[in-house]
């Protein structure tokens, strides 16, 4: 009882329209609200079912036309009235059909396994009319298959479905109990079976045709959300596109006079026209010289991030010692790493390989890495640096760190420009939070790989790998020896 309670709750909440889209589907028609809607849905309706239809509909004549043998088997003396008429349904029913196609699909292609199966039950009634008795007590199967077949068709519509089996059931009901009797208990029996299988066989076209609606209203809404997606995603591009086109630019535009401030600014504090006798004024040379090649080299990042974006990066490959490199980078950032009270350790092989890479950026890469893990290591802290080969092929170096770590989920967002994490610490060193982003970006042009491992108070691990194919055989630079 509970079970049979719940079905009925579950019917109940479909006919209020809490189970499908009430504002689109009536469920009480079966119809979208919408007459538009309706109409488009029919269309990729017949589309998608019109042939599946008319084959079903052959195959089912052509079962109705072989049940025939079992006419001549049953009926051996008066078998020619009934295979007649079930010739005339077939012809019948082919008729319809090439009318159909005839008139242009005009009809309706709804109709097609509506008319089938009243024109098959109809004739399966007139055999029940002119079968003697008792052989017209079991052709009641007959509509039964009839009604079973055709109202599990997608295109057989819901209210067509109840006309035509209701008609089948009055005109059985009448022909048995009216034209040509049959005894009331086989006529109970008879009619137990084919209401059950007739309401059942109802009851799954209802819902064919509800999910079926359903179907297509959520595969619209998902075109159009896919529609609106696909369009904020090229305005975004677009977007991007003018953002790195106006930083590009820009950076070239202020480029020009900065470096002009930088060399002017150069020989005064190096006096190569004559020295600058205030203290205070060559203080305040150094400050602008140092001030003036910071923001040089920021704008050159933001220059080459911007070119990244943009897709126009460009690598002036040749040979790099990438041992040479990796010391070069570490001892640049020494001076940095000492006065912070931290401890930086270089490991290299004996001998490194020679890389096909643009020296300028791979330098750039590894002053990066080390720097921020430099930036974000306390005082008395650690960074070890350690080159290696890659057991399947490839040049791996390391940059690990003890300092405050990343988050898991922040990870993602330091590898995007301009993003700090948020920390006490993070604002030691004033930062614009290009390096990584742009570390990365500059070894996806290398075909090779930035990856963070890190965990907050436990520091942070970066690792850059070369692929194989940026080793080079024929290298001519001389190998490395180890620097500890």
């Amino acid at each position: 009882m509970a079970y049979l309670g719940r079905k009925l709750d579950k019917l109940a909440a479909v006919l209020r329209g809490d189970r499908f889209d009430a504002v689109a589907i009536d469920p009480k028609t079966v119809r979208f609200r919408d007459p538009d809607r309706e109409r488009a849905f029919a269309e990729v309706h017949f589309k998608q079912h019109a042939l599946p239809t008319l084959f079903y509909t052959f195959l089912g004549l052509a079962a109705y036309m072989s049940f025939g043998i079992l006419d001549v088997i049953y009926l051996p003396d008066t078998w020619e009235p009934v295979l007649a008429i079930r010739a005339l349904t077939c012809l019948a029913m082919i008729s319809f059909i090439t009318a159909w196609f005839l008139q242009g699909k005009k009809l309706g292609y709804h109709l097609i396994p509506a008319v089938a199966m009243a024109v098959a039950g109809i004739g399966i009634i007139a055999m029940v009319a002119i079968m003697p008795s008792p052989k017209n007590e079991t052709y009641y199967a007959g509509i039964l298959l009839v009604v079973t077949f055709f109202c599990n068709m997608p295109l057989l519509r819901f209210y067509h479905a109840v006309a035509v089996t209701s008609a089948l059931i009055l005109g059985y009901s009448l022909v048995a109990l009216v034209v040509n009797p049959i005894p009331t208990a086989v006529f109970v029996n008879n009619m137990f079976f084919f209401v059950s299988m007739a309401l059942w066989s109802l009851w799954t076209n209802y819902w064919h045709q509800l999910y079926a609606r359903q179907d297509f209203s959520h595969t619209r809404k998902l075109r159009d959300e896919a529609a609106k997606i696909s369009a904020l995603l090229h305005e975004a591009q677009a977007a991007n596109r003018a953002k790195s086109e106006f930083l590009a630019i820009m950076s070239h535009e202020l480029r020009t006079p900065l470096n002009a401030i930088l060399g002017f600014s150069d020989m005064m504090r190096t006096g190569i026209h004559g020295s600058v006798e205030n203290n205070e004024y060559q203080e305040y040379l150094e400050h602008i010289h140092e001030s003036g090649t910071h923001l040089l080299r920021l704008i050159t990042d933001i220059l080459d991030l911007s070119k990244a974006d943009a897709g126009k990066l460009e690598l002036r490959e040749g040979l790099v010692d990438i041992g040479a490199t990796l010391r070069a980078s570490a001892d640049m950032l020494k001076p940095l790493a000492e006065k912070g009270g931290i401890d930086l350790k270089l490991s290299v092989p004996e001998i490194t390989p020679v890389l096909k890479a643009d020296e300028r950026k791979v330098r750039q890469v590894l002053i990066n890495v080390i720097s921020n893990a430099v930036k974000f290591t306390p005082n008395k802290g650690s960074v070890s640096v350690e080159a290696f080969a890659e057991p399947g092929g490839g040049f791996s170096i390391t940059v690990a760190d003890t300092g405050i770590g990343i988050a898991k989920d922040d990870i993602p967002r330091v590898l995007e420009p301009f993003i700090q994490v948020d920390s006490a610490l993070n604002r030691r060193y004033e930062g614009t939070g290009l390096g990584l982003p742009l570390a990365n970006k500059l070894m996806e042009a290398h075909e090779g790989a930035l990856v963070i491992d890190s965990e907050v108070g436990k520091g942070t691990t970066v690792r850059v790998t070369f692929p194989v194919g940026r080793l080079d055989e024929d290298g001519k630079a001389p190998p490395v020896a180890a620097a500890g």
